[in-house]
C-alpha cells in the first residue's frame, strides 16, 4: 500500500473533523472518561481550530492519503 503524506488544505477539514472525531470515539471506548466531549471534533470550534492550524505558518497539519483518500492525520 503506498501512502502520500501531504500538508493539509482547508478542503480536507472536513475528513480531518471526521478521522479526529472517530479517534475520539476510540479513546473514549477504550478509556472511558466523563470529560472527553465526543462532540467537540466535529464542532464550528475544532473547525476553525484546524483551519487555524492548517493555514498557519508556525505549525502544520499533515495528512496521510491512499489512493486520493485522506486515511490518517498528524
Amino acid at each position: 500500500m503506498d501512502v502520500d503524506i501531504k500538508k493539509a488544505k482547508t478542503t480536507d477539514l472536513k475528513r480531518i473533523q471526521e478521522l479526529s472525531s472517530m479517534l475520539y470515539q476510540k479513546e473514549y471506548e477504550d478509556y472511558p472518561d466523563k470529560y472527553i466531549n465526543l462532540d467537540w471534533p466535529l464542532s464550528e470550534e475544532s473547525g476553525q481550530s484546524f483551519k487555524n492550524s492548517i493555514l498557519s505558518n508556525e505549525c502544520c497539519t499533515l495528512i496521510a492519503v491512499v489512493k486520493n483518500n485522506v486515511v490518517g492525520l498528524l
